[in-house]
């Protein structure tokens, strides 16, 4: 029996970009049935989106147990996509997936070269014995080592099928991943970026003259900081430090700094004393510019595929804020790419060091975290539908 239907369990609601990057319009053309169970209600309550749909293929789950409910009333030629990284918030539901025997799958993709990733044991230890002073950490951490030894044990089953990109890619699997990646089939895709890379390789650019590009990460008003109560920068003193940067780049180079701005940012007002600043175009501002400059934006992606010179840059208010989060992970994004990292505190000169594109670096950075070279020159979409077409049940 052939697989005909493909079910995307997550705990957001689904929006126009989570379509696009999952491939359902693809899948249906496939003459493939889809659904997709929304678990918002479950997971975070008053979480709402930008671009969130209402369409017909959307079951929204008020409960776990309308949850289990449907689970057990499912079609047997059905694939289960989770959307949701594996740790102790979703043991329960990776549970009665596990009790149904249900097919399942996982997209693979979007690491970053995380902190974690390079950090050693010993001082990842030290983390953990730290952590026991904290009443939050110790239940956060009892959580995710019981969701760990479930899987360990196989009371929550890996998942039969991983559609990976880049050699670290299965770690968005989150806990226990390593497991996963010995038990599933493996199909070797691509990031959304190589993907989205390829539509903007002819199109002209948007400026008419050469430019540097800032990729906005929209820090101080971000709206998932307010959904999960994250601090967030001043305003004030962090788009002054961020102008005064631009203001020495534009001196130095003679070029302007144009803005990417990030795809959630609401900007009634330019905060970038009037820089030009434009929305949903960043792939195509990266390929045209002379230079990128960033914090941690998952549109590093593109400097590394187009081969851009990359500078990343933080300042106070994020270093007291982010010191132990996002800081890192600009510092890991230096080193991974052997990009400069500018301590804006540090004083006004804007290229401490030269910024080059190192290529063996990036080549390294590009097959670990965004494709493989079997996967980079195919559609994802293809490579994902191609392989659901050779499921066969009973397996």
């Amino acid at each position: 029996m052939e697989l005909r239907k493909v079910i995307f369990i997550c705990y957001q609601p689904l929006t126009e970009k989570f379509e696009k990057d999952f491939f359902i319009k693809d899948l249906e053309s496939a003459r493939l049935e889809v659904e997709y169970w929304d678990l918002t209600t479950v997971y975070f309550e008053k979480l709402r989106l930008q671009g969130q749909l209402q369409t017909g293929y959307i079951r929204v789950f008020h409960s776990m147990a309308q949850f289990k409910t449907a689970l057990k009333e499912r079609r047997e030629d059905s694939l289960f996509m989770v959307a949701m990284t594996y740790s102790r918030i979703c043991l329960s539901l990776m549970r009665s997936l596990t009790r149904m025997n249900a097919f399942t799958g996982f997209f693979a993709r979007g690491m970053q070269p995380f902190p974690f990733l390079e950090k050693p044991r010993h001082l990842w230890y030290l983390d953990r014995i730290r952590a026991l002073w904290n009443v939050k950490k110790i239940a956060s951490a009892a959580g995710n080592s019981l969701a760990l030894v479930m899987k360990r044990l196989g009371l929550v089953k890996p998942y039969d099928i991983l559609f990976t990109a880049g050699s670290e890619g299965f770690f968005t699997i989150g806990l226990g991943a390593v497991i996963d990646l010995k038990r599933a089939k493996i199909v070797e895709i691509n990031t959304i970026d190589v993907d989205l890379s390829r539509e903007v390789i002819d199109e002209p650019s948007p400026i008419r003259e050469k430019f540097i590009v800032f990729l906005d990460d929209f820090l101080p008003h971000h709206p998932d900081f307010k959904i999960f109560g994250i601090e967030t920068v001043g305003p004030e003193r962090y788009y002054s430090g961020m102008n005064a940067y631009f203001s020495h780049l534009e001196a130095q180079r003679g070029i302007p700094v144009v803005i990417a701005a990030h795809p959630k940012s609401e900007y009634t007002q330019n905060p970038f004393q009037g820089r030009t600043i434009i929305r949903n175009r960043t792939n195509l501002l990266i390929r045209h510019s002379e230079l990128v400059i960033a914090h941690s934006s998952t549109a590093i992606s593109y400097a590394v595929i187009f081969e851009k010179p990359l500078i990343l840059v933080y300042e106070s208010e994020m270093l007291r804020i982010y010191g132990k989060t996002t800081v890192p992970l600009i510092v890991s994004f230096g080193r991974s790419l052997n990009a400069p990292v500018v301590d804006l505190e540090n004083g006004p000169d804007p290229l401490p060091v030269d910024a080059r594109v190192d290529k063996k670096a990036y080549e390294a950075y590009k097959y670990k975290f965004l494709t493989t070279p079997e996967a980079e020159h195919q559609r994802s979409s293809d490579l994902v539908i191609g392989a659901i077409k050779t499921i066969r049940f009973p397996l």
